[in-house]
């Protein structure tokens, strides 16, 4: 995992534990194992730039960001902007090709800490990946849910989203 002050990214493959009991005997089993998705364990070697972009072989990961800004008058903010993809069904849509099928649910969260005014704002999104109102690229690095995103151009990423009052439109070096 990653995380960057200026804009960086962080994934992870949480998934949730069940315990069963077993003649006496507890024994944990992953809750993501148990409805066929991969598991994330320790010795995955990461290769870059292509593992910034979506694993739907795994149940959850997110693309996180945080930093710091200021503008040329001085006004100083604060900024995080996180997608998160959750995978609901690990059937995959070739059993169902409906355009309406969704295996896939995105959040995001944007929060804005304008800091000279003193204030804290923040939005949701919520959405499935029918339709194309969100979703996460495996070929490349873009996420996004409805007009807020995060996505690679060449050496640099693009991140945008809205809070009323507090647009976010970013070029970001990570």
């Amino acid at each position: 995992m990653k995380r960057s002050t200026r804009g960086g990214w962080r994934r992870a493959g949480w998934l949730g534990g069940l315990v069963l009991g077993l003649g006496g005997l507890l024994v944990t089993v992953s809750q993501g194992a148990l409805l066929g998705f991969q598991q994330a364990v320790p010795g995955y070697t990461l290769h870059f730039p292509a593992d910034h972009a979506a694993h739907p072989a795994y149940r959850t990961e997110w693309w996180y960001y945080t930093g710091h800004l200021q503008t040329t008058t001085g006004k100083r903010y604060g900024y995080q902007l996180t997608f998160f993809r959750h995978r609901v069904d690990s059937s995959g849509p070739t059993l169902n090709p409906s355009k309406w099928f969704a295996d896939n649910i995105y959040m995001a969260h944007l929060a804005i800490t304008d800091e000279t005014a003193r204030r804290f704002v923040y939005g949701e999104k919520r959405n499935r990946a029918a339709l194309g109102l969100a979703g996460a690229s495996e070929q490349r690095y873009h996420v996004w849910n409805e007009d807020w995103r995060a996505e690679r151009l060449g050496a640099v990423q693009h991140l945008a989203g809205d809070i009323p009052g507090y647009p976010l439109n970013l070029i970001v070096t990570p």
